[in-house]
């Protein structure tokens, strides 16, 4: 159920930026939990006649914890943040 949720927000938090400044926009989840499987990529629903999806690209700490050098002793401010990131969150 959590996941479900997650990526409905996802497509709340999209539209509602694209519906207030009619731009488009990109949505990227970045998640912190310790739960290595859990990825909600997408969200959908399929109705008769009437279908709608939303996908959008995950990046997850977890995935980075063998990279914690590379990213602290990169010149990228989002390596940096990463990292500190994986640092805090790792138990």
């Amino acid at each position: 159920m959590i996941g479900t949720i997650h990526a409905e927000r996802m497509v709340d938090y999209n539209y509602r930026i694209f519906d207030r400044y009619r731009r488009s926009v990109a949505s990227l989840a970045v998640l912190a939990d310790r739960h290595k499987s859990w990825k909600p990529a997408s969200y959908g629903f399929t109705l008769p006649g009437c279908s709608h999806t939303f996908n959008f690209p995950v990046a997850k700490l977890t995935d980075y914890k063998e990279c914690m050098v590379e990213l602290l002793e990169s010149d990228n401010a989002f390596g940096w943040i990463t990292a500190s990131l994986g640092k805090t969150t790792h138990h």
